[in-house]
């Protein structure tokens, strides 16, 4: 899967990285660390993160799901890593969905579930404060 991410990168094609955070199996901070140090150095820190949040089904009754603190401090990791663009699903977090600018954090694209609420960006995708250039396709 790694590799494939590697190679999609490479011939240009716009990726968004989505991690299930699941307890006990990939939940650690060491885990945490080392896919968000992969992700930066192979595919950029502009790269879209998604944490997403497991919840107990089928064939996994057996685990509790993902607990919130976890799952925050994945986005601290995952920002602490250098990723620009994170995000945390499957949980009302505060600011979970919302995209910053990079440059001078003022929250342009605000969500709710998968429904966009507001929209800051320029018509050429750029932060109207700063003027940075927002990674993605708008």
């Amino acid at each position: 899967m790694l590799a494939a991410a590697r190679q999609l990168h490479a011939a240009g094609v716009h990726l968004e990285i989505t991690n299930l955070v699941i307890p006990t199996l990939n939940d650690s901070d060491h885990d945490m660390k080392g896919l968000c140090d992969w992700i930066v150095q192979t595919l950029g820190p502009e790269t879209p993160f998604h944490i997403s949040r497991f919840f107990p089904c089928h064939h996994m009754m057996d685990l509790p799901p993902t607990p919130r603190a976890t799952l925050l401090r994945a986005r601290e990791i995952a920002v602490a890593s250098g990723l620009q663009y994170v995000y945390v699903g499957n949980i009302e977090i505060p600011d979970g969905g919302t995209t910053h600018c990079p440059s001078c954090k003022t929250p342009l694209i605000r969500r709710s579930g998968y429904m966009i609420t507001e929209s800051r960006l320029t018509a050429r995708g750029r932060c109207p404060e700063c003027k940075t250039p927002i990674y993605g396709r708008f």
